[in-house]
């Protein structure tokens, strides 16, 4: 009987020495995976940063009234011009890894738009200000990295 469970522990040793976890070449292969995984998403951050400075940039000369073009409107018998602009200070961005089979990475963008406003009581005076933010929206929007590049 002392033999039979001497044999026994002999085997249930041998047996989890064999089957103890990830074997030494897998555990290097996973190591240089994770770090392969861990270069990408560095890399998909930073051209995260340098897409959206980018595309505050853009939009800012895109979106109508900007501050070089501002709408004109008459309000209580005066005229009141106005503009909106993002502000690329208040960009903040979350990078997640996607389990779709169409992109790599999602990030989740964050960023606020000001609406801004001069109030005067004639056109020439309204346009040079002085202009007063009168409201901000957060704004959050979702983008894509497919293939090494960003869209939103």
């Amino acid at each position: 009987m002392k033999k039979l469970a001497a044999v026994l522990l002999a085997l249930a040793v041998c047996a989890g020495g064999m089957y103890s976890g990830v074997r030494p070449a897998e555990a290097k292969t996973t190591g240089a995976a994770e770090a392969r995984a861990q270069k990408d998403l560095e890399t998909a951050r930073s051209r995260l940063d340098a897409f959206m400075s980018k595309h505050v940039e853009r939009c800012n000369l895109a979106v109508r009234p900007c501050k070089t073009q501002p709408s004109i409107s008459k309000r209580n018998g005066k005229v009141v011009a106005s503009y909106i602009s993002l502000d690329p200070a208040s960009i903040s961005t979350e990078v997640l890894p996607s389990d779709s089979r169409h992109f790599q990475y999602i990030a989740r963008v964050k960023y606020v738009e000001n609406h801004f406003e001069s109030v005067a009581a004639t056109r020439e005076e309204a346009l040079k200000g002085p202009f007063h933010r009168i409201k901000s929206r957060r704004l959050t929007e979702i983008a894509r990295y497919t293939k090494g590049k960003w869209s939103l």
